[in-house]
């Protein structure tokens, strides 16, 4: 066995970018057994255009390979403005290659490189089958989801020292009839009032939205239930919502942004954000939504999300599903979800493990 660092290609199309279909095959297989499908998977050019060079991420990959074959792959983001004790790590290993120690080399040496920068927090997510909280398991300190800790990948991590810190719950949305649609977002503008109006647009934030979403993108960076996971704000301003907006451009994705305006300020107060990507043009990724403090409780939540959904589907017409994940002790946001048609489908583990610069735990 060989663990190498491996570059990042400048061209998609050339024998280095070999590493991300591997990435995202794995990731997949491992999606198709817990939730049935690879809908919540993320395509190769899209991982690959996610590790651009930007001033705010730098991105390792490692390769582990065996008789000159590739068989697993590791991935170690470290936040360069923010959050710089945190490492995120990914590890994936095909499945005939398990059980070999390939995962657990490939993770030292993604937190090698994590200690020589001096991280002490490493975190981790995996994919897991959708657990009934009556049949017990590990859980979070907060939320009801649990999920098996002898499944291969919470195994995986609990082995190496890493603790469940939060579950996610992934859910599934057939797109409603647009009829349906427009039904509850009558109701919902009903409920929200005239103090406010929904503005939407599908790529590149406009320049006059720029700061507002660059506020708004900084609240969710911790407004979100972040369970017992260390988390610090994320500082956003409008070259950062560029950058973030040329990545997805980048990997032909699109997004598609439905933002409530307060009509006496002017300001942005909330948003939702999808994803379609055209390598499974079927699907629509559900990402952020947001309300601000002050302007909660008038439903603006369900609002947007009934306008984006009509916005996705007028976008792009291939779109049948839309995916999207939530902490479990997010019972607002679940609630809402589960209104709109949402059907949960498997779970997340967000683990988190605390290191030391001389490589102890």
């Amino acid at each position: 066995m060989e663990i190498t660092r491996l570059p990042r290609p400048t061209d998609p199309a050339g024998p280095g970018f070999a590493p991300f279909e591997l990435d995202a095959r794995l990731w997949d297989e491992v999606l198709v057994e817990t939730a049935g499908d690879a809908d919540l998977g993320q395509s190769a050019l899209r991982r690959w255009a996610e590790c651009d060079p930007n001033p705010h991420t730098s991105t390792h990959w490692f390769g582990a390979s065996v008789d000159s074959r590739m068989v697993g792959v590791a991935t170690l983001d470290l936040p360069q403005q923010d959050n710089r004790c945190i490492a995120y790590v990914s590890v994936a290993v095909e499945r005939d290659s398990r059980g070999r120690g390939i995962g657990g080399a490939l993770l030292e040496a993604a937190l090698e490189t994590a200690r020589a920068d001096g991280r002490t927090i490493v975190q981790a997510w995996t994919w897991e089958t959708r657990r009934d909280p009556a049949e017990g398991g590990l859980s979070a300190r907060d939320g009801d989801g649990v999920i098996d800790p002898a499944s291969p990948r919470a195994g995986f991590l609990l082995a190496h020292g890493f603790r469940l810190a939060q579950v996610e719950t992934m859910s599934r949305l057939m797109l409603p009839d647009r009829n349906r649609l427009l039904g509850m977002l009558g109701e919902a503008a009903d409920a929200a009032g005239d103090d406010y109006e929904l503005v939407s647009w599908v790529g590149a934030t406009p320049p006059g939205h720029l700061d507002d979403v660059a506020r708004l993108m900084e609240t969710m960076s911790t407004d979100v239930p972040t369970g017992e996971a260390e988390l610090e704000a994320e500082a956003f301003d409008a070259a950062r919502v560029r950058l973030a907006d040329a990545r997805l451009d980048l990997a032909g994705a699109t997004q598609i942004i439905t933002a409530a305006r307060h009509r006496r300020t002017g300001a942005l107060v909330g948003f939702t954000r999808l994803i379609h990507d055209p390598a499974r043009p079927e699907v629509g990724d559900q990402w952020d939504t947001l309300v601000v403090g002050p302007h909660r409780g008038h439903g603006l939540g369900l609002w947007m999300k009934c306008r984006n959904l009509i916005e996705l589907g007028d976008a792009r017409p291939a779109a049948r599903r839309v995916v999207t994940g939530n902490a479990s002790e997010n019972a607002h946001m679940l609630a809402i979800n589960t209104r709109l048609g949402f059907v949960p489908v498997a779970t997340s583990g967000w683990f988190e493990r605390r290191e030391s610069t001389d490589g102890a735990q």
